[in-house]
């Protein structure tokens, strides 16, 4: 049962009406929370609501629009709940997208795993060790073109998406292995 989550997020550009900054201009940084009892974010001195008590905040940038947005993926039911670019509520917000990439018990694991400065929508599947990224776009599963799913990890290992540390565009799998955490790196 989730008590009250209080998450703690830097969102870099959340899509605010008249908060977008201009090409090649560093949007300005705002300091976010998420407090999932309401799915309720406060986001500088604005509170908007956008998910339920299970629900985990996954702001990013998946639409290539050079601004984050308010997102959540629920667990159980395997959908992404993107927030529509404007401040207000999601249930009085225009744009607002629903896409299922994953099942219950998935792990959200966005990230730019093409190599393309792209954050594309994934979970990673504690149960069989495979990664689900799902393709460009805001279909569903498997009406996406170029979904891939890519075994890296066995069963009941921890998970968690590596951004490049060398300088290339791409997001790595993390393993931990056991309780020594050893770690090791796809690359």
């Amino acid at each position: 049962m989730v008590r009250n989550r209080l998450y703690l997020l830097i969102v870099l550009s959340v899509v605010w009406t008249g908060a977008k900054s201009a090409p090649g201009v560093a949007a300005p940084q705002k300091l976010a929370t998420y407090q999932a009892t309401g799915g309720f974010w406060h986001i500088g001195d604005h509170r908007l609501q956008c998910g339920i008590a299970e629900d985990i905040p996954v702001p990013a940038d998946y639409f290539n629009e050079n601004s984050k947005r308010v997102a959540v993926f629920r667990p159980s039911n395997g959908f992404w709940y993107i927030k529509g670019p404007d401040n207000a509520d999601w249930a009085h917000s225009e744009g607002n997208v629903a896409i299922q990439c994953g099942t219950a018990g998935d792990i959200p694991v966005p990230g730019e795993y093409e190599g393309e400065k792209k954050v594309s929508i994934a979970v990673w599947r504690p149960s069989n060790g495979y990664w689900y990224i799902k393709g460009q776009g805001r279909q569903g599963w498997g009406a996406s073109s170029a979904d891939r799913a890519v075994h890296w990890g066995t069963t009941g290992r921890q998970s968690c998406p590596l951004g490049d540390k060398r300088g290339r565009a791409g997001t790595y799998g993390l393993l931990q292995r056991g309780e020594a955490e050893t770690c090791c790196v796809e690359t």
